[in-house]
């Protein structure tokens, strides 16, 4: 499980963790700049590529872990 908090700012350079749309450039190790946070996504632009400058929005997603052992309910929610 990731971290439990995400310490983001507007302008701050990212890179991708996850393969998301390969027609859009948008593929693990692609440089974005936030351009914009709001409380369920992401908005950000890419930095690199044939769709440099292009907008896009990341949105939340719940993890929960696979080990249903566990004697409580662990969910976290995270950006793609």
């Amino acid at each position: 499980m990731p971290p439990h908090r995400l310490n983001l700012k507007v302008n701050a350079v990212v890179m991708l963790l996850r393969n998301l749309s390969l027609r859009q450039d948008l593929c693990n190790g692609t440089r974005l700049k936030v351009t914009h946070m709001h409380k369920n996504c992401i908005q950000a632009s890419i930095l690199t590529g044939a769709n440099q400058g292009n907008e896009f929005l990341i949105l939340c997603i719940k993890l929960a872990p696979s080990d249903t052992n566990l004697p409580f309910i662990l969910e976290r929610d995270s950006f793609l």
